[in-house]
């Protein structure tokens, strides 16, 4: 009779920790053992001096201080245990493990750095055929996994089923570890003594971003395991259907898992998806400024823009790498064309229409218009070639050209007949005139408008951010999890409960940043302000937070890299690994103390 489909409850996984940290010893024992646990050098340091109690004793289990002391995090006593001597490969419990096992399974970095720096082999395995690479892949502490796997630890290492680190890590759905090993190399079609691959565990776990990722490196999507059972087959009987088709369009594929072909190439894609919204504009401008009346120019404008979206955004947004998905806009410079198109509109009329009209009657307010504009659109473009903070950000972005549409000479005398002016009752003379003279160019007056409402609202929102040294996505993360960014685990937190909404609405907002705009605005009402500068560590002051952004002139002189300024000092963000000193903020009037390091 075929075996029956893996669970979750079929890998090992689940017991590896109980069995690590074995029952503590009896209370019959707490000298050395109990003190090592507990942290108490002095006490071991008198059992040491004493006689009562020696480095190589070993509790009933055959485990080591040092194991207990690894496990429970114990740096200063690692330190004086391996200086008293300790074998930092001594194996013990019921699965033979070093005290690096037991580090690595709990996810301490600064123990498995302590133990490799004595010599301790991350090669060695358990009973159980796991090494130190699988056992940090467990405990999904993804700095760990980094810092191994850069002591040249083989990437796909087997254990005694010939699950490799990739594996573990798709099976629990540990998309930051899945990526790391994809980056390493990491094969994504290695099969283990099921026939399983690491998609086959994915889709058992049911983790779309791992799905995805594993499909986009490579992974065959038909490879069978022992059972003949496709990741496709999996997917129904592990429930995961959803994940597995939403990972097969995100990733580029269809639903039967073959990749789809392109009429175009990405970087055509990329330019096209950037000029698209100039045609969009126009022609919606255009439909609605003909003479026809305005329930049947609005229809149809509509309806231009309808199957614009639906036969040209949808499918040139996947061709520029957008992918698919409720995000996938903004992977593309769809936004920003539909920006700099509205602009262009604005420019080709002032340029072609009004300005020839108001220059000679109105100089100073026509120049001082098209300073500002011009100032506006030169910061515009500026922002698009900049670098965007990326660490590394390797090469430039590719220089975008607008693609100037030819204009359409209106007439105005023979759109616009005499008649009309009859028949405009919904509006006063001072806005009917210019809607009746020139129709196109009052549109795209309203339409400018439009974009200044949610313009104006980001300005704030960004002039904000500078005031408090904080970027959209620390913002984000404070607001819906408790933390700026990297992991709490260093600090106790309380995450927020705050999920997402949904629903076209809420996709609009989030889109054209009302979100950002609502929050930053009860944030004052509200008094939050305090609470989110006590948790930002770059917050010095609003004074000098402005002098840090504005007086930043590097960017400006064409200096490439990470720098910045944090309280008046040059930084280099690529290598900005601590907080300089005078960033750092007094909590309660004291003041946070660096110990020293300690030679080991």
């Amino acid at each position: 009779m075929a075996a029956p489909i893996p669970t979750k409850a079929a890998l090992p996984g689940p017991a590896i920790a109980a069995q690590h940290a074995a029952a503590e010893p009896a209370a019959a024992e707490p000298s050395l053992f109990a003190a090592a646990q507990n942290g108490d050098t002095a006490l071991i340091e008198t059992l040491f001096a004493s006689g009562r109690a020696h480095v190589y004793d070993e509790d009933d289990q055959g485990i080591s201080a040092l194991h207990w002391a690894a496990i429970n995090d114990r740096l200063l006593v690692c330190k004086l245990l391996i200086q008293h001597g300790a074998d930092v490969n001594k194996r013990g419990g019921d699965l033979q493990a070093t005290p690096l096992h037991w580090a690595a399974r709990s996810g301490h970095v600064y123990i498995a750095h302590l133990l490799l720096l004595h010599d301790a082999d991350p090669l060695m395995t358990d009973s159980q055929g796991f090494n130190s690479l699988h056992l940090a892949t467990h405990s999904s502490n993804i700095l760990l996994v980094a810092y191994l796997l850069h002591h040249d630890l083989p990437v796909d290492s087997p254990d005694s089923q010939q699950h490799t680190a990739l594996s573990w890590a798709a099976y629990q759905g540990d998309c930051l570890s899945v990526d790391l090993l994809l980056r390493w190399g990491a094969s994504v079609n290695s099969k283990d003594t099921t026939g399983m691959t690491p998609l086959h565990w994915a889709i058992v776990k049911g983790s779309k971003p791992c799905i995805k990722r594993l499909i986009e490196e490579g992974s065959n999507v038909s490879a069978t395991n022992d059972q003949g059972k496709t990741p496709d087959v999996m997917a129904v009987e592990m429930k995961s259907m959803a994940a597995w088709k939403s990972a097969l369009l995100e990733s580029g594929r269809s639903i039967d898992g073959s990749l789809k072909s392109h009429l175009l190439p990405m970087p055509v894609g990329k330019r096209a998806i950037f000029l698209l919204p100039y045609l969009q504009i126009w022609i919606a401008l255009a439909i609605l400024a003909s003479p026809y009346p305005f329930f049947l120019s609005l229809p149809l404008a509509l309806a231009a823009l309808y199957l614009s979206q639906t036969f040209a955004v949808k499918p040139l947004i996947e061709i520029a790498g957008g992918g698919y998905g409720a995000n996938a806009v903004h992977k593309t410079g769809y936004l920003a064309g539909l920006f700099s198109g509205s602009a262009f509109c604005v420019a080709a009329r002032w340029l072609f229409v009004i300005a020839p009209v108001t220059f000679p009657i109105l100089p100073i307010r026509s120049l001082l218009f098209t300073i500002i504009f011009a100032i506006s659109m030169s910061a515009f473009a500026y922002s698009l070639l900049v670098d965007p903070g990326y660490v590394p950000r390797q090469g430039s972005i590719a220089d975008q050209k607008i693609v100037i549409d030819e204009l359409i000479a209106l007439d105005l005398e023979a759109i616009a007949p005499q008649t009309i002016q009859e028949t405009c009752h919904l509006l006063p003379d001072s806005l009917c005139t210019p809607l009746i003279t020139d129709p196109f160019s009052t549109l795209a007056v309203l339409w400018a408008v439009l974009q200044l409402i949610w313009l104006t609202m980001l300005v704030v929102v960004q002039l904000h951010q500078i005031a408090k040294s904080i970027t959209t996505q620390e913002l984000s993360n404070l607001r819906r999890f408790g933390y700026m960014g990297g992991s709490p685990e260093d600090h106790p937190t309380n995450p927020c409960s705050r999920h997402p909404k949904t629903g076209a609405f809420a996709k609009l907002t989030r889109l054209l940043g009302v979100d950002q705009f609502v929050d930053t605005a009860k944030e004052g009402l509200e008094g939050k302000t305090a609470s989110t500068s006590s948790a930002n560590p770059f917050d010095i002051g609003c004074m000098v937070n402005c002098q840090d952004f504005w007086c930043d002139g590097t960017k400006i002189l064409g200096q490439k890299g990470g720098m910045g300024k944090i309280a008046g000092k040059q930084v280099d963000y690529y290598r900005l690994y601590m907080i300089p000193e005078p960033a750092k903020p007094r909590i309660n009037g004291y003041e946070r103390i660096e110990m020293e390091a300690e030679e080991v």
